[in-house]
């Protein structure tokens, strides 16, 4: 478990050394996000957080439906994979959203 800890640490260093290449690899045009953001109710930063909100608990509830569907297989370190394509995908739609016509890199 240690070594597990110590893995996703260094991850997590390397990824914020090499933030700004990593950017620029993941594409930026989601279409619902493209649509939605030419909505007026969306430029309220309360009501689009509320929608991010809403947004993260279904990604939470799918996530957690997945991991229970998946509990009969006995694959080891597969919920460790499954959680970390939710983080990783509310971590996109996030900055996607929040970012979206402002003309700048939210990361980097």
């Amino acid at each position: 478990m240690t070594l597990l800890l110590l893995c996703g640490l260094i991850i997590i260093f390397l990824v914020v050394m090499n933030r700004s290449k990593l950017y620029s690899i993941i594409p930026f045009d989601f279409k619902i996000i493209e649509s939605v953001s030419k909505k007026e109710w969306f430029r309220n930063p309360w009501l689009s957080g509320l929608a991010l909100f809403f947004i993260n608990t279904v990604y939470f509830g799918l996530t957690g439906l997945i991991l229970f569907l998946l509990m009969s297989l006995m694959v080891p370190f597969l919920h460790l994979v499954i959680m970390l394509a939710a983080v990783v995908s509310s971590i996109l739609t996030w900055t996607r959203s929040v970012n979206r016509g402002k003309g700048r890199n939210p990361i980097g």
